[in-house]
């Protein structure tokens, strides 16, 4: 009876890990796309014949964000909540760094989950960093 609770326990624990781990994979992987995105919508087309490589960075800020709202489903607070309304994760964005000659977007912070099964025995929240960047340069011929 003790090995089958403690062996629950691990496969428990085995599939909270798993959770974590494709849902943090999952908000790299769209974080690049919002970075580069957000970095092509914004580029100035009127300098582009020209080949001098300019981005509106406020377009480029709202082009970021729009991302994660509609792409990523995050609220106004850059919350994740399931159909139910349950919280499942949160993005906290330490840095959104945009600059527009050359044009430069990286973003930093970290996802913040309360875990399913242990969260309220053990863990309050696991914080994990997360970092995006895109940068656009121009290759002579």
């Amino acid at each position: 009876m003790l090995a089958s609770v403690a062996l629950l326990g691990v496969v428990l624990l085995l599939l909270e890990f798993y959770k974590v781990y494709t849902v943090k994979q999952n908000i790299d992987i769209e974080l690049s796309r919002a970075v580069n995105i957000a970095l092509d919508l914004s580029m100035m087309d009127i300098y582009r014949r020209d080949h001098v490589l300019v981005l509106d960075e406020g377009v480029a800020r709202d082009s970021f964000f729009s991302y994660l709202h509609t792409e990523l489903n995050l609220d106004g607070n850059l919350v994740y909540r399931d159909e139910g309304g349950k919280e499942i994760f949160e993005l906290d964005i330490e840095t959104l760094f945009i600059q527009g000659e050359p044009p430069i977007i990286s973003m930093r912070g970290s996802i913040v989950f309360r875990p399913t099964y242990f969260g309220n025995m053990y863990l309050g929240h696991i914080r994990f960093p997360v970092r995006a960047g895109s940068h656009n340069k121009r290759i002579l011929d």
